[in-house]
This record gives structure tokens, C-alpha cells and sequence, in this order.
């Protein structure tokens, strides 16, 4: 699937580390996929946890059927959920995550421990240098 030139542009401007927090929470109402996976990694590489933060992510938790797959079975709402379960110091976020974990199937469980190493490996990458 092709982007439009503003749609890659968005996505490097994310990529890059530089937007603050209010924008990336916006860009998780985005149409697209990508917009919206790229700003939940940045929230994990930047480390945000605020209420705003918990209160995006928490709008894309129904988004788990197989329309919401982006990748490999990873839906967005997984993204959403193994984000939540990295705010280590929100203890809001963790309870919603506990609570989704704890009733899931393996199979979810599964795709959870998936999502989570992945952003465990973005968030040790860091965030790009700009030059």
C-alpha cells in the first residue's frame, strides 16, 4: 500500500523523536495504521505515562479484531495494550493491562509477550539522532 507524500512525511516527523506528547496522544486517532503504531512506539521510547497518555491508548483497545491487523496477526489494540503494560510507574495503566492479560487466551497472551518484546527493543534502540 502506497502513502501519500504527507503520510511519509508524518511518519518520519514521528520517527525522529521530536514531537511532544499532545501530538503523538492526537496521531493515535489517525487513519492510518502506520501513523498511529509509529506514534505508540514513540510514546514507549520517550517514556510518556501521563493520564492523557493511559486515556489514548485506552481508545484503541477495541481495536483487536483481524481489520485492526497491521502486522503478523498484531493488531493495534495489542500495540495499545503492551504499551500500557510498559508504564511501569502508572499504576492505572498496568491494572488495565493486568486485567486484559489475566482473561485472555494463549493465544493472545502469546501475540501480548510478542508486542511487548518488540517495544521492550524500541525503547532500548532509543530515539534517533537528528543530523
Amino acid at each position: 500500500m502506497g502513502y501519500t507524500s504527507e503520510t511519509k512525511k508524518l511518519i518520519l516527523m514521528i520517527k525522529q523523536g521530536g514531537l511532544p506528547e499532545e501530538a503523538l496522544v492526537e496521531y493515535l486517532h489517525n487513519d492510518m495504521k502506520y501513523v498511529v503504531s509509529n506514534s505508540i512506539i514513540m510514546i514507549v521510547k520517550k517514556q510518556f505515562n501521563s493520564q492523557l497518555v493511559v486515556d489514548g491508548l485506552c481508545s484503541l483497545l477495541s481495536k483487536i479484531d483481524e481489520k485492526d491487523v497491521f502486522f503478523n496477526g498484531i493488531a493495534l489494540g495489542h500495540l495499545a495494550l503492551a504499551a500500557l503494560g510498559l508504564m511501569d510507574t502508572n499504576r492505572v495503566a498496568q491494572s488495565i493491562f493486568k486485567d486484559y492479560y489475566d482473561r485472555s487466551s494463549q493465544n493472545e497472551k502469546e501475540k501480548l509477550d510478542y508486542v511487548m518484546e518488540f517495544l521492550r527493543n524500541e525503547k532500548m534502540e532509543g530515539i534517533p539522532k537528528c543530523t
